[in-house]
């Protein structure tokens, strides 16, 4: 009888593997169920029950990402009009230093991206956000 030889990887190879792509996304589980089904036993199929709790949690894994892209959403439309500061990287690799206020919203791959000014800002790289009324009534306190 004829066997395929197994290639191995140590550990250290597997978890250099799985560091790289840690991010599943809902394809990959797609796939991975999909082989499972195709590969499965015909003897011994996998158990209903199971089949059902994989889907409950594709389900409920989609539902997830799908509030948190709202919630960005959300959360970059809120800052609109609002004085921002942000950290950007350069082109050179440099980290730079802008502030100001939020002009409008566009939604790239998934990603808010603030207009402030001429500038694009990715909404992870906002460090602090301002409401310019705010700003107006303790500048006008102080005098």
């Amino acid at each position: 009888m004829y066997v395929n030889s197994i290639n191995t990887m140590s550990s250290a190879q597997a978890s250099t593997v799985i560091n790289k792509s840690a991010k599943l996304r809902q394809d990959d589980f797609l796939k991975l169920l999909a082989a499972q089904m195709q590969n499965q036993n015909p003897l011994d199929p996998m158990d209903d029950k199971a089949f059902i709790a994989q889907m409950a949690q594709f389900s409920s894994l989609e539902q997830m990402q799908n509030m948190s892209a709202n919630l960005s959403m959300a959360q970059a439309v809120a800052m609109i009009g609002k004085e921002v500061y942000a950290t950007i990287p350069t082109e050179r690799g440099v980290q730079q230093q802008i502030s100001g206020t939020v002009d409008s919203v566009k939604f790239s791959n998934g990603q808010a991206i603030l207009t402030v000014g001429a500038v694009d800002v990715p909404l992870e790289n906002v460090t602090e956000v301002r409401d310019l009324e705010d700003a107006t009534e303790v500048s006008d306190s102080d005098e």
